[in-house]
């Protein structure tokens, strides 16, 4: 029989593909993602995910398997409704994507890429959080609050606290809360 932590993992997992069918609903009624922003988590999530499975955290490598999956789905309705493209600070964004990729080849420890990956990942919400910057409306504060929710799972999931299996979790919970309190900002002029 599995406990609970056992179960909080595909629940997390549960909870961030319904994140992501609410973002599909919030597209259609006019959402526009950072395009660059949700290109890169495609490839940082999979490479998180890879590297939790190879750095042995078990079960809690579920949330960024569920979230590459759904980032690939958003990044697929971005092209044809999406905001931004390849711009200098796009641009920016996927190199650091790409050294953290380096990095974890190079040296070939799944916690030095969970780390780089961590970086990246900070790196590529820059296209998202500028857009966010200019209009706090811009981003879906019940979607991202599901994401954290998802990730507030997966911290519990976390069988041990080594940072393999449980630094992305409490990252993805900090970088979601951050989106969603920067929603109740105003709008500047």
């Amino acid at each position: 029989m599995h406990d609970l932590k056992w179960w909080l993992a595909p629940l997390s997992g549960a909870i961030a593909i319904v994140g992501y069918l609410y973002l599909a609903v919030e597209w259609k009624q006019g959402w526009n993602p950072a395009r660059a922003s949700w290109f890169s988590w495609i490839f940082i999530l999979g490479g998180i995910a890879t590297a939790m499975i190879a750095g042995g955290s078990g079960n809690t490598a579920i949330l960024p398997a569920c979230y590459c999956v759904g980032t690939t789905f958003i990044w697929i309705l971005s092209l044809k409704r999406g905001v931004g493209g390849w711009t200098k600070t796009d641009c920016t964004c996927m190199g650091l994507v790409l050294a953290s990729m380096i990095g974890w080849i190079l040296t070939g420890s799944p916690v030095v890429s969970v780390f780089l990956n961590i970086l990246a990942d900070l790196a590529a919400g820059g296209p998202t959080f500028l857009k966010l910057w200019k209009d706090p409306r811009s981003e879906s504060r019940i979607g991202w609050s599901i994401f954290a929710l998802a990730a507030a799972c997966d911290i519990l999931a976390a069988r041990t606290p080594s940072f393999t299996e449980a630094g992305y979790p409490v990252f993805a919970a900090l970088f979601c809360i951050v989106i969603v309190l920067l929603t109740y900002r105003r709008r500047t002029q």
